[in-house]
C-alpha cells in the first residue's frame, strides 16, 4: 500500500514540476536580464582593504579563543573522568582521547595555517 502511495506521490509531483516550468526552458531573457544587472554595478567601487583585514582579524581572534577554551575545558573534563574511573571505564576515556587529540591538532593546525597565509599573502 505504501508503494502505491509513493508511486501515486511521485507521478503527481512530477506533474506539478512539468506544470510549472514553461514549455520553453532555454528562454535566455533571464540571462540578458542578469547582464544588464551586472554591466549597471557601479565598476568603481572598492574594497577598503583595511576593513576586509581588521575583520578577518577579529574572526580570527574570536574562533582561536573559542577554539583553546573548547579544547582546554574538554581535556579538563577527560582528565578528571580519568582520573576518577574504574579500570574498565577508563578504557573508554582512552577511546575518547583519540578524537580529543585529532580535534587538537585540527584546531591549531587550521589556525597555524591560516596565520601563515595571512602573513605570507599580506605584503602582495
Amino acid at each position: 500500500m505504501q508503494k502505491i502511495i509513493l508511486k501515486i506521490l511521485t507521478i503527481i509531483s512530477i506533474f506539478i514540476i512539468i506544470s510549472i516550468f514553461p514549455s520553453n526552458i532555454v528562454n535566455a531573457t533571464w540571462v540578458d536580464d542578469a547582464n544588464s544587472f551586472l554591466s549597471s554595478a557601479n565598476e568603481d567601487m572598492q574594497v577598503d582593504q583595511s576593513e576586509l583585514k581588521s575583520a578577518s582579524d577579529s574572526i580570527y581572534n574570536i574562533v582561536t579563543s573559542i577554539g583553546m577554551v573548547a579544547s582546554v575545558v574538554v581535556g579538563i573534563i577527560l582528565g578528571i573522568k580519568f582520573m576518577m574511573e574504574s579500570a574498565e571505564d577508563k578504557a573508554n576515556v582512552k577511546e575518547g582521547l583519540i578524537p580529543y587529540i585529532v580535534g587538537c591538532i585540527v584546531v591549531f593546525g587550521a589556525f597555524g595555517i591560516w596565520k601563515i597565509v595571512i602573513s605570507t599573502f599580506s605584503g602582495i
